[in-house]
């Protein structure tokens, strides 16, 4: 089965990562590889899903397209001892003291993308990911914003730990087919 994997980019202010925890929900758009039909709705896929499919296997979650009838089935690939969904976003041999600097997240990755998450699908491809406030934030004193709300793509919180602001924006995502 084709392996899409979902790559992000933004600019980070005291952002040392963004994380997908298991409670994350996933809302992904797809699109059938057979009649090329896009879904009305974004799937919801969270990281504890399991269906049992027809033909044998498992998979995160199933999807009948209402055009062509085809049953798609796509999977959110982890190890097994995989709890989080983790994207830094600032490098270890930055030329910046720490995570404090506003910067693009692109010292390595061609045009600033990232990898988040990977998932594998049968008879669809993923086309877009809708994300809001289930991302957790890590400013770079170590303080987390369990409850990081994004509004228009950006997110602003101040770090009790480190005393300054935080800050993640214009945050962006595609898929790449592996």
């Amino acid at each position: 089965m084709p392996v899409f994997e979902l790559r992000v980019r933004c600019e980070v202010e005291n952002v040392s990562s963004l994380i997908a925890d298991a409670s994350f929900a996933w809302r992904v758009r797809v699109r059938c590889t057979n009649c090329g039909e896009d879904s009305p709705h974004p799937l919801v896929l969270y990281s504890t899903d399991s269906v049992k499919l027809t033909r044998g296997g498992e998979a995160s979650a199933q999807y009948k397209c209402k055009l062509c009838g085809r049953q798609n089935d796509i999977s959110l690939v982890k190890d097994e001892a995989q709890s989080e969904y983790v994207v830094t976003t600032v490098d270890d041999d930055d030329d910046d003291s720490g995570a404090s600097g506003r910067r693009k997240n692109n010292k390595k990755d061609t045009d600033g993308w990232r990898p988040f998450a990977k998932f594998e699908c049968r008879g669809m491809q993923p086309t877009a990911w809708e994300f809001d406030e289930d991302l957790i934030v890590v400013a770079g004193s170590g303080f987390r914003f369990e409850d990081a709300t994004f509004e228009d793509n950006d997110f602003y919180g101040y770090d009790e730990v480190g005393k300054q602001e935080s800050s993640v924006t214009e945050l962006e995502s595609e898929f790449r087919k592996l």
